[in-house]
């Protein structure tokens, strides 16, 4: 059993309310089934649209940006040392992920296709720290 994940759908305006949005929604329907796919993922940008064709808000996506100089008075443990990632480091990294998602509603399972975009093994345009 899986999750699917669905891109943006958007129609052009001068094609609008033709229901072609909902088509191509529920036309993924079978292969997702046929994949194992027994729910799906997205972010909504109208929700009404999802909401006719079964979907439902579940949950939120929120991103949080600090400034770093926010942190400048914490005290550093003596035996922590911060230095870049390396590819050495993959393997704890995606490690670390299992056990922090193992105990996490909502992580996604991810197998190693999924890694490889998110972490490539050469961690060619990452940065990792």
């Amino acid at each position: 059993m899986g999750l699917g994940g669905y891109s943006p759908v958007a129609v052009a305006p001068e094609f609008r309310g033709r229901g072609l949005a909902q088509a191509i929604i529920v036309g993924h329907y079978d292969d997702m089934r046929q994949r194992g796919e027994v729910i799906a993922g997205l972010f909504p940008a109208a929700v009404a649209l999802y909401r006719k064709v079964g979907f439902e808000v579940a949950g939120s996506y929120v991103r949080r940006k600090v400034p770093a100089a926010l942190f400048a008075d914490l005290a550093l443990a003596s035996n922590v040392i911060v230095r870049r990632g390396q590819v050495a480091d993959r393997g704890a990294i995606i490690g670390c992920w299992e056990r922090l998602a193992g105990r996490t509603h909502g992580s996604l399972v991810r197998d190693e296709h999924l890694w490889r975009g998110r972490l490539p093994d050469d961690f060619d345009g990452v940065e990792v720290f």
